[in-house]
């Protein structure tokens, strides 16, 4: 089962328009990392802020779960 940050980084990605080789490119990192990260493996802290970069977001918005909403949004 793919992990939060695997679902947000392939959700971002989709939604920029990019595939993993284009994302692959611009962070300049390898396209099968790109593969095992969204398969739920865990990068190093440097792949993953330049994958924020590239990805038009921050590492704590790829690390959180959208799913769960902040106890002040709860109703």
């Amino acid at each position: 089962m793919p992990t939060v940050l695997a679902r947000n980084v392939a959700r971002r990605r989709h939604a920029l328009g990019y595939s993993q080789l284009i994302l692959a490119h611009h962070a300049e990192i390898s396209q099968s990392w790109i593969s095992r990260i969204e398969s739920g493996e865990t990068p190093s802290l440097g792949m993953l802020s330049k994958l924020a970069r590239y990805l038009k977001t921050d590492v704590s918005t790829l690390l959180a779960d959208p799913d769960q909403r902040s106890p002040r949004h709860a109703r």
